[in-house]
């Protein structure tokens, strides 16, 4: 009788412990973790933008169209999923697809524009006054850029540029 049961429960007890093991694999592969120190901006309750600080190895997931971040003393801190990613080297990256225009090869006599889809996370690593991306089976460089993560979220990266909207210019110099 008690032979029965233990090859009964025995296997049970085995499959139960399996299925425990696999959701936690499955629970931890959800996090993801951040490169290096950084920090990101992020809009408040009251829509102030508030400045958080990550540290290497800081966890964090994406949940629907926001991002969950881990902090170190275990608080959850929830960023919309478009946001801009700046690293403490100057490298920067989103969490989310986004589109990047070399300004560079912009001219006045342009016709149409090269630009590149990015996924989430890649890095724009700063090496100097350039940035550089791995890209298919390459690396792209950048001087001065756009990086667009929506229709009303942007980046502008460079050095020296001069920005025309209408009738206002405005010169920005980085070095």
């Amino acid at each position: 009788m008690l032979k029965k049961s233990v090859l009964i429960i025995a296997p049970i007890l085995l499959v139960i412990g399996l299925i425990f093991a696999y959701g936690i694999k499955n629970y931890n592969s959800r996090y993801v973790t951040f490169q290096a120190d950084g920090h990101i901006f992020a809009e408040g309750n009251n829509k102030t933008v508030k400045k958080y600080f990550f540290d290497t190895n800081t966890k964090y997931k994406q949940v629907d169209d926001n991002v969950i971040i881990t902090t170190d003393d275990n608080k959850n801190i929830t960023v919309p999923s478009e946001t801009f990613i700046h690293y403490s080297d100057g490298s920067i990256s989103t969490f989310s697809k986004s589109v990047v225009l070399n300004l560079d090869d912009i001219t006045k006599n342009s016709d149409s524009y090269k630009y590149y889809n990015v996924f989430p996370g890649t890095i724009f690593v700063k090496s100097g006054s350039d940035y550089s991306i791995n890209y298919l089976d390459g690396k792209l460089r950048f001087k001065n850029l756009i990086l667009k993560i929506n229709d009303n979220k942007f980046m502008i990266v460079g050095n020296n540029i001069n920005l025309k909207i209408g009738d206002n210019e405005k010169k920005f110099n980085n070095t």
